[in-house]
């Protein structure tokens, strides 16, 4: 393990240890004070209410048209026999048309009443008492307190103390630090020069005899 590995390690672990200290500093105990007194609560909420009378309506029956038809039988019959030549046919036709009046109005008057029930309904407003909590009065460690909770609480009332030590926890710093790469020095030797001498044919030494003892050279 390399130094950077090791000072990660032991800075979370600093981490660690500090957030144990403050969870065990802010420890929850639960505490039960003494109710001296305590008082329902009620609300008044308006709910609407469906309010339905029934009643008895009573009718007569429908004629079956049975005495409508018997009335103009008896009506075209009466006619028929009353009219002369050509007379007979309009008072057949009267006939009939009246003992089809007095036939229905005979059977609808006989007919017997129908009672139908009739159901009538309307919205209602009704104020209904609910309870919204209890005002509890109780004491706890020599002082007097007061709160509002939603079911009673019976002789006791849970408390959740919080538990402080007297000294502050405080959570360590993070260390900073860098992280510095080194790289091995790398030697570079220059290449080796070579110089090559320009090419030419070699020099090339002429003699001239000219006869008379001198020499010429070229």
């Amino acid at each position: 393990m390399n130094r950077i590995s090791q000072r990660r390690a032991i800075q979370a672990i600093q981490a660690i240890a500090a957030a144990a200290a403050l969870l065990a500093g802010n420890a929850m105990a639960t505490e039960y004070g003494t109710v001296v007194s305590k008082t329902a609560v009620y609300s008044q909420v308006a709910v609407p209410v469906q309010q339905c009378v029934q009643q008895d309506q009573v009718s007569r029956a429908q004629p079956s048209g049975a005495g409508a038809l018997i009335g103009a039988l008896v009506g075209g019959g009466a006619g028929n026999l009353i009219g002369h030549g050509g007379g007979r046919a309009l008072a057949t036709g009267v006939g009939v048309l009246a003992g089809a009046i007095t036939g229905n109005n005979v059977e609808a008057n006989g007919a017997p009443n129908v009672v139908t029930p009739v159901q009538t309904c309307h919205q209602e407003q009704r104020v209904e008492n609910r309870l919204v909590g209890f005002d509890v009065v109780y004491d706890y460690n020599g002082q007097r307190y007061s709160t509002r909770l939603a079911s009673d609480p019976g002789d006791h009332v849970p408390l959740n103390v919080s538990v402080t030590p007297a000294n502050t926890v405080v959570q360590p710093a993070p260390v900073a630090y860098s992280t510095t790469t080194v790289l091995p020095a790398v030697a570079v030797a220059p290449a080796p020069l070579i110089v090559q001498r320009p090419w030419g044919p070699p020099p090339v030494g002429l003699e001239f005899d000219t006869g008379w003892g001198g020499r010429h050279w070229r």
